[in-house]
Protein backbone atom coordinates (compact mmCIF):
# COMPACT_ATOMS: atom_id res chain seq x y z
CA UNK A 1 0.00 0.00 0.00
CA UNK A 2 1.33 3.36 -0.97
CA UNK A 3 2.38 5.83 1.80
CA UNK A 4 2.25 9.15 2.16
CA UNK A 5 4.69 12.37 2.99
CA UNK A 6 3.13 13.74 6.60
CA UNK A 7 3.23 17.26 5.57
CA UNK A 8 1.99 17.74 1.98
CA UNK A 9 0.44 13.33 1.67
CA UNK A 10 2.61 12.96 -1.34
CA UNK A 11 2.66 9.75 -2.25
CA UNK A 12 5.70 7.48 -2.46
CA UNK A 13 5.83 2.95 -2.71
CA UNK A 14 6.68 0.84 -0.14
CA UNK A 15 8.68 -2.74 -1.27
CA UNK A 16 5.30 -4.75 -0.82
CA UNK A 17 3.83 -2.42 -3.95
CA UNK A 18 3.59 -3.25 -7.27
CA UNK A 19 6.86 -2.57 -9.06
CA UNK A 20 5.99 -0.15 -11.71
CA UNK A 21 7.99 2.96 -11.78
CA UNK A 22 5.68 4.49 -14.43
CA UNK A 23 2.64 4.01 -12.12
CA UNK A 24 4.34 5.42 -9.04
CA UNK A 25 6.21 8.43 -11.08
CA UNK A 26 3.05 9.48 -12.56
CA UNK A 27 1.11 9.64 -8.74
CA UNK A 28 3.89 11.68 -7.29
CA UNK A 29 3.49 13.86 -10.55
CA UNK A 30 0.10 14.49 -10.15
CA UNK A 31 -0.20 14.78 -6.90
CA UNK A 32 2.58 17.92 -6.60
CA UNK A 33 1.00 19.19 -9.71
CA UNK A 34 -2.06 20.86 -7.53
CA UNK A 35 0.61 22.09 -4.67
CA UNK A 36 2.68 24.36 -7.32
CA UNK A 37 1.92 27.24 -8.29
CA UNK A 38 -0.03 26.70 -11.82
CA UNK A 39 0.54 28.85 -14.51
CA UNK A 40 -2.48 29.67 -17.14
CA UNK A 41 -3.14 32.22 -20.05
CA UNK A 42 -6.13 33.49 -18.17
CA UNK A 43 -9.23 32.76 -15.32
CA UNK A 44 -10.95 30.85 -18.09
CA UNK A 45 -8.24 28.44 -18.86
CA UNK A 46 -7.49 27.78 -15.01
CA UNK A 47 -10.92 26.96 -14.60
CA UNK A 48 -10.51 24.12 -17.60
CA UNK A 49 -7.81 22.64 -16.29
CA UNK A 50 -8.65 23.22 -12.39
CA UNK A 51 -11.81 21.32 -12.55
CA UNK A 52 -11.69 20.60 -8.69
CA UNK A 53 -9.63 23.06 -7.02
CA UNK A 54 -8.44 23.19 -2.76
CA UNK A 55 -8.66 25.21 -1.10
CA UNK A 56 -5.19 26.70 -1.27
CA UNK A 57 -4.47 26.41 -4.29
CA UNK A 58 -2.41 29.08 -5.81
CA UNK A 59 -2.95 29.93 -10.03
CA UNK A 60 -0.70 32.44 -11.96
CA UNK A 61 -2.59 34.15 -15.13
CA UNK A 62 -0.72 35.70 -17.60
CA UNK A 63 -3.63 38.03 -18.21
CA UNK A 64 -3.76 40.41 -15.94
CA UNK A 65 -0.22 39.24 -14.57
CA UNK A 66 -1.75 38.49 -11.00
CA UNK A 67 -2.24 35.17 -8.53
CA UNK A 68 -4.93 33.82 -7.58
CA UNK A 69 -5.88 31.41 -5.10
CA UNK A 70 -8.78 29.43 -4.03
CA UNK A 71 -10.76 29.65 -0.63
CA UNK A 72 -12.79 27.02 -0.87
CA UNK A 73 -15.85 28.57 -2.22
CA UNK A 74 -14.05 30.37 -4.89
CA UNK A 75 -10.49 32.37 -6.84
CA UNK A 76 -9.88 35.61 -5.64
CA UNK A 77 -6.84 37.39 -6.05
CA UNK A 78 -4.04 36.67 -3.59
CA UNK A 79 -2.27 40.36 -2.60
CA UNK A 80 0.30 38.20 -0.65
CA UNK A 81 2.20 38.38 -3.67
CA UNK A 82 1.21 41.05 -5.62
CA UNK A 83 0.77 44.20 -3.02
CA UNK A 84 -0.38 47.16 -3.51
CA UNK A 85 1.86 50.07 -4.75
CA UNK A 86 1.80 53.92 -6.16
CA UNK A 87 4.82 55.36 -7.59
CA UNK A 88 3.97 59.30 -8.49
CA UNK A 89 5.12 62.88 -9.05
CA UNK A 90 3.84 66.19 -9.57
CA UNK A 91 3.61 67.33 -12.99
CA UNK A 92 3.84 71.16 -12.16
CA UNK A 93 5.07 73.24 -9.41
CA UNK A 94 3.07 73.84 -6.80
CA UNK A 95 2.62 77.10 -4.68
CA UNK A 96 3.53 77.49 -1.05
CA UNK A 97 2.54 80.27 1.11
CA UNK A 98 4.36 81.83 3.50
CA UNK A 99 2.89 80.42 7.05
CA UNK A 100 0.37 78.13 5.61
CA UNK A 101 -0.09 74.56 4.57
CA UNK A 102 -1.10 72.59 1.95
CA UNK A 103 -1.67 69.04 0.39
CA UNK A 104 0.26 68.48 -2.59
CA UNK A 105 -1.68 67.95 -5.84
CA UNK A 106 -0.20 64.93 -8.01
CA UNK A 107 0.04 63.94 -11.67
CA UNK A 108 -2.63 62.73 -13.03
CA UNK A 109 -1.47 59.59 -14.50
CA UNK A 110 1.12 58.07 -12.25
CA UNK A 111 4.32 56.40 -13.07
CA UNK A 112 2.92 52.70 -11.01
CA UNK A 113 -0.77 52.72 -9.76
CA UNK A 114 -0.62 48.99 -9.37
CA UNK A 115 -4.61 48.56 -7.98
CA UNK A 116 -6.03 51.81 -8.88
CA UNK A 117 -5.77 53.67 -5.75
CA UNK A 118 -5.84 57.08 -7.36
CA UNK A 119 -8.35 59.06 -8.76
CA UNK A 120 -7.54 61.82 -10.52
CA UNK A 121 -10.30 63.59 -9.38
CA UNK A 122 -9.05 64.06 -5.84
CA UNK A 123 -5.48 64.73 -7.08
CA UNK A 124 -4.23 64.85 -3.39
CA UNK A 125 -5.11 61.44 -2.00
CA UNK A 126 -3.88 58.26 -2.41
CA UNK A 127 -6.38 55.05 -0.80
CA UNK A 128 -5.01 51.34 -0.43
CA UNK A 129 -7.24 49.66 -2.20
CA UNK A 130 -6.00 46.25 0.33
CA UNK A 131 -6.64 46.28 4.16
CA UNK A 132 -2.76 46.38 5.58
CA UNK A 133 -0.02 48.06 6.94
CA UNK A 134 1.63 50.72 4.02
CA UNK A 135 5.15 52.33 4.43
CA UNK A 136 4.81 55.67 3.13
CA UNK A 137 7.72 57.77 1.82
CA UNK A 138 7.07 61.21 0.90
CA UNK A 139 9.99 63.28 -0.86
CA UNK A 140 9.80 66.91 -1.54
CA UNK A 141 12.26 69.59 -3.28
CA UNK A 142 11.09 73.31 -2.31
CA UNK A 143 12.36 76.24 -4.22
CA UNK A 144 15.47 78.27 -3.33
CA UNK A 145 15.35 80.25 -0.44
CA UNK A 146 17.84 79.95 2.45
CA UNK A 147 14.69 81.13 5.06
CA UNK A 148 13.30 79.90 7.85
CA UNK A 149 12.14 75.98 7.47
CA UNK A 150 10.26 73.58 5.73
CA UNK A 151 7.67 70.52 6.62
CA UNK A 152 6.56 67.52 5.37
CA UNK A 153 3.59 65.94 7.55
CA UNK A 154 1.94 61.78 6.14
CA UNK A 155 -1.69 62.57 6.62
CA UNK A 156 -4.55 59.91 7.32
CA UNK A 157 -8.14 60.42 6.23
CA UNK A 158 -7.46 64.60 6.37
CA UNK A 159 -7.01 64.39 9.77
CA UNK A 160 -4.22 66.30 11.48
CA UNK A 161 -4.43 64.09 14.42
CA UNK A 162 -3.27 60.87 12.57
CA UNK A 163 -0.26 62.17 11.18
CA UNK A 164 1.94 58.89 11.08
CA UNK A 165 5.11 60.60 9.32
CA UNK A 166 6.85 64.06 9.75
CA UNK A 167 9.95 65.69 9.04
CA UNK A 168 10.96 69.19 9.74
CA UNK A 169 14.16 71.06 8.82
CA UNK A 170 15.56 74.17 8.57
CA UNK A 171 16.42 75.79 5.03
CA UNK A 172 20.06 74.96 3.02
CA UNK A 173 22.14 78.34 3.78
CA UNK A 174 22.35 79.96 0.32
CA UNK A 175 20.75 79.99 -2.74
CA UNK A 176 22.65 77.40 -5.15
CA UNK A 177 20.71 74.56 -3.87
CA UNK A 178 16.55 72.93 -3.51
CA UNK A 179 16.14 72.23 0.56
CA UNK A 180 14.71 68.52 0.36
CA UNK A 181 13.29 66.44 2.56
CA UNK A 182 11.80 62.89 3.06
CA UNK A 183 9.17 61.90 5.29
CA UNK A 184 8.37 58.28 6.08
CA UNK A 185 5.78 56.42 7.64
CA UNK A 186 4.05 53.15 8.48
CA UNK A 187 -0.07 52.69 9.33
CA UNK A 188 -2.81 50.71 8.83
CA UNK A 189 -5.76 51.42 5.93
CA UNK A 190 -8.77 49.56 5.58
CA UNK A 191 -8.74 48.84 1.90
CA UNK A 192 -12.14 50.99 1.61
CA UNK A 193 -12.28 54.12 2.52
CA UNK A 194 -8.93 54.92 4.31
CA UNK A 195 -6.51 57.32 2.56
CA UNK A 196 -3.50 59.57 2.81
CA UNK A 197 -2.11 62.96 1.88
CA UNK A 198 1.47 64.47 1.82
CA UNK A 199 0.96 67.99 3.42
CA UNK A 200 3.66 70.41 3.23
CA UNK A 201 4.50 73.89 5.37
CA UNK A 202 7.11 76.63 5.21
CA UNK A 203 8.12 79.89 7.02
CA UNK A 204 10.66 81.42 4.89
CA UNK A 205 8.79 84.72 4.66
CA UNK A 206 7.76 84.18 0.88
CA UNK A 207 5.63 81.77 -0.91
CA UNK A 208 7.38 79.38 -2.24
CA UNK A 209 6.67 76.49 -5.06
CA UNK A 210 7.84 72.69 -4.83
CA UNK A 211 10.18 71.48 -7.84
CA UNK A 212 7.53 69.84 -10.02
CA UNK A 213 8.89 66.35 -11.11
CA UNK A 214 11.13 65.58 -8.24
CA UNK A 215 8.71 65.42 -5.53
CA UNK A 216 8.00 61.77 -5.40
CA UNK A 217 5.48 59.95 -2.70
CA UNK A 218 5.33 56.12 -2.65
CA UNK A 219 3.17 53.64 -0.97
CA UNK A 220 4.42 49.94 -0.21
CA UNK A 221 2.53 47.42 1.46
CA UNK A 222 4.70 45.81 4.22
CA UNK A 223 3.71 42.50 5.80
Amino acid sequence: MTKQTPMNQLPYPEPSDIADIPLHLQALAVAADSRMVMRFDNATARDAAVVQPVAGMIAWLKSPGIHTIYSGTGWAQDHSLNPPRLITKQSADQSLPNGGVLYLNWAASPTTDSHGGFDPAQPTRYTPKVAGHYLVTAQVSFGLNSNGGRVINLIKNGDGAQNFGQVAAAAIAGTAYYTTLCATGMTYFNGTTDYYEVQVAQNSGATLTTVGGSTITRALRVF
